[in-house]
């Protein structure tokens, strides 16, 4: 049970740190490349033994592919 409480507790600090981001973006204080670098940085450091790894690399994965668009990922 408390490896259960433990693991929502980490996904919901990485949800909320992902909206966090997006804010910062808003007001103009974080470029999409610097976004894009933590996103990478985030999803490298993902805890695999962990029930959201795969939701949250997914999404990231998803979030990149959408910002190439917009600008240059190495």
């Amino acid at each position: 049970a408390l490896e259960q409480i433990e693991s929502y507790c980490q996904s919901d600090v990485l949800n909320t740190y992902w909206v966090y981001l997006k804010f910062l973006i808003l007001k103009g204080e974080l470029l999409l490349s610097d976004y894009a670098d933590i996103l990478t940085q985030m999803r490298e450091k993902l805890p695999l033994e962990q029930n959201y790894y795969k939701p949250f690399s997914q999404s990231i994965d998803a979030e990149l592919a959408r910002l190439k668009n917009a600008i240059e990922i190495p």
